[in-house]
């Protein structure tokens, strides 16, 4: 108590000093925890999923830095089938989509997503069901499952959605769900990007849109399995993948 009040009275004696004190600590204070904001968002913030911690995403690294492994779409379906160590694995690529419903059309934010994406994710849709294998194949029909917002929006949050028929770039297309509220889609190293409006199978498109190395892998990790042994199985797949295709398209050693 002596040494409160000694402190204050020098604080009193001196207001300029104090003053001067007093803006600094606001200040520090102030970028210290803006800084802490923003690295717990982009870095320290779990991801909005149940047990994120199984959630991992294909990664390239080279020199220390890592970024996602884009992939071709016969890429994927090799390591899909070579997964022991996942216990879903999935694929996804953005894409605009030209959404016709009722008497309007409007271009919507699409994701391509193989069938088990929401199953790596751990979220069911808050209406509906998800994609089957079936509706993910390269003649499969054509199905979609909405954002929460996008059903609100654009169909008046009526529940006998389901089961009706739009157009996306002019293809009849059947409504599956909806998703719930807040649910928000992976983007590129799991950080936030544009909403999604609706997502749609990607087999049906693997053969345009994934031609090219632009798909990125996400899985989760079968029970009991360590990060460890996933980048392992992950590793061993390149060699196996070089044999079978040409050398146009041999992958890069991936990690996770």
């Amino acid at each position: 108590m002596n040494d409160l009040r000694f402190a204050l009275r020098s604080l009193r004696s001196a207001p300029g000093f104090t003053a001067v004190a007093v803006l600094t600590l606001a200040l520090g204070i102030g970028a210290n925890t803006t800084m802490f904001s923003v690295v717990y968002g982009v870095l320290l913030r779990p991801l909005p999923y149940p047990q994120p911690q199984r959630i991992v995403e294909l990664a390239a690294a080279f020199h220390g830095n890592r970024k996602p492994l884009a992939v071709t779409y016969k890429e994927f379906r090799v390591r899909a089938g070579h997964r022991t160590c996942f216990q879903y694995l999935a694929a996804t690529t953005s894409q605009g989509l030209n959404l016709f419903a009722g008497n309007a059309s409007e271009r919507v934010d699409a994701l391509r997503v193989s069938h088990e994406y929401f199953r790596v994710l751990g979220v069911a849709p808050a209406l509906g069901r998800e994609f089957t294998a079936d509706e993910d194949q390269p003649n499969g029909p054509a199905v979609a499952i909405l954002s929460h917002g996008l059903w609100v929006r654009r169909f008046g949050a009526d529940p006998g959605v389901l089961g009706h028929t739009i157009l996306l770039d002019g293809r009849p297309t059947t409504v599956v769900a909806v998703m719930p509220a807040g649910f928000q889609a992976t983007g590129e190293g799991f950080q936030a990007t544009a909403p999604v409006d609706i997502w749609s199978t990607l087999a049906q498109v693997g053969g345009s849109l994934g031609s090219g190395e632009n798909l990125e892998v996400i899985g989760r990790l079968a029970p009991g399995v360590t990060l460890a042994q996933a980048r392992a199985e992950i590793q061993a797949l390149t060699a196996p993948f070089q044999e079978q295709f040409h050398e146009g398209e041999i992958p890069r050693a991936g990690s996770m």
